[in-house]
């Protein structure tokens, strides 16, 4: 058994013994490297011929909804491009080392990836690629890798990579079984997709024209309604405040908040760190609920973004943010987190930049315009924008659900720890 072999039978374990163990070499009919024709030509692009990188291989096929450039005929004769017939199996081999897909439609490649045009008597090109997408499967990759700059996996080396193979009817059952709930996750994206539109629309909408709202009159914000009053964020709130600045551990007395706790607009209990404090430091940057924490120091694209604290608990916050409590019976702390979400580019225009970070203080926060509209309407704003996350939120926990059903029925499947029943047998 050569070393590859060993380093399969280690990562897969055995399969069942009615299926076979070969290389990938003995189920393809030839392997067909890409290219790129030059940029420098114009008449080499434009064309008709699709043609695709590595980065372009988002899902587990390629149609028409994957290419983004095409080729022209001319381009195709004159570079190392070459067309891989629809039906076959494509993989990176340089860049994005491991990742494959079925392509539907004849497409052109790039030199990053090779076409494995596949003997369909054998081996159902689906399964192949559910095959190649398993995690201990792309660890063999990266482990037969070779390079320093650009790593690349070698022909020699992807011809030798040993693939099971279930008799193809079960192979067939099998890659429909994934494809279904891929499909499933693919109509979940599609839906959050839509929410995630119909939430950036509200938001434009309720924050310039209000609810049932017929007079409007030119403020420094633009156009909004009559009834509505323009303020700065310091005659809102009690006060703005700087986190923390302290050694965090694993463990602790409390948990602190850090930036990548603030996500979709929530503070939420992940990427916690703790701290240990006197209960008079606690008392002063214990959080509570409704208030509003904006992250003061980051990237440029980063800074700004805000997310409010609904957490049962107590918990603290870090320096890189800035806490601002709502004045209660005049701002609504939903509708100032949403308001400051849609404004974030605003707020990018307000930081200080340096070679790396950028940086928001507090005295220019608030200094900051927002809409003040009467409280009612806040909350009612507000409301409309959180049925909405709800329905988000609620597909990204189906999506994740889907995600875990799919890598446990991958592993079961592709490697015969679960058997499936095809033709007469599965009535």
């Amino acid at each position: 058994m050569s070393d590859m072999l060993d380093k399969f039978r280690a990562l897969l374990g055995e399969v069942p013994k009615e299926w076979k163990v070969v290389k990938l070499k003995d189920i393809a009919e030839t392997f067909i490297s890409g290219g790129t024709p030059s940029t420098k030509n114009p008449e080499y692009w434009g064309g008709d011929i699709p043609w695709i990188r590595s980065v372009h291989i988002t899902k587990y096929y390629i149609d028409e909804s994957s290419i983004k450039q095409h080729i022209t005929k001319k381009g195709l004769e004159n570079s190392s491009t070459k067309v891989v017939p629809k039906g076959n199996v494509i993989i990176a081999t340089r860049v994005g080392i491991g990742n494959s897909a079925v392509n539907l439609i004849d497409v052109a490649i790039n030199q990053d990836l090779t076409g494995v045009i596949i003997d369909t008597s054998k081996i159902d090109p689906f399964f192949l690629v559910w095959y190649l997408h398993l995690p201990r499967v792309l660890m063999l990759f990266e482990l037969f890798s070779r390079g320093t700059t650009i790593k690349g996996i070698p022909k020699k080396h992807l011809q030798e990579l040993y693939v099971p193979l279930p008799p193809l009817p079960e192979q067939k059952k099998i890659a429909e079984i994934l494809s279904t709930i891929d499909k499933a996750i693919e109509k979940t994206d599609a839906l959050i997709h839509h929410y995630q539109q119909l939430k950036n629309a509200l938001m434009q909408r309720l924050f310039t024209e209000g609810i049932g709202h017929t007079r409007f009159k030119p403020s420094p914000l633009g156009q909004i309604p009559a009834e509505w009053d323009v303020v700065k964020i310091g005659d809102i709130i009690e006060f703005a405040q700087y986190g923390l600045s302290i050694k965090m551990y694993d463990e602790g007395q409390y948990p602190i908040v850090k930036m990548d706790s603030i996500i979709n607009g929530k503070v939420m209990p992940v990427n916690l760190k703790y701290v240990d404090l006197d209960e008079e430091t606690f008392n002063k940057f214990k959080l509570e609920k409704g208030d509003v924490l904006v992250n003061r120091t980051n990237s440029y694209e980063l800074v700004g973004k805000t997310g409010i604290f609904m957490l049962e608990g107590d918990y603290v916050f870090a320096s890189y943010l800035i806490r601002l409590r709502p004045k209660e019976d005049i701002i609504d702390s939903a509708f100032l987190t949403y308001y400051l979400i849609l404004s974030q580019d605003r707020l990018r225009q307000i930081a200080t930049r340096g070679v790396s970070q950028a940086n928001i203080n507090a005295t220019n926060l608030k200094k900051f315009l927002v809409p003040l509209p009467p409280l009612e309407e806040q909350k009612k704003i507000a409301q409309i924008l959180m049925t909405i996350d709800n329905k988000i939120e609620a597909e990204m926990k189906t999506k994740e659900e889907l995600e875990k059903l799919k890598q446990g029925m991958m592993d079961k499947l592709l490697t015969g720890k679960v058997r499936v029943k095809v033709g007469e047998e599965s009535g």
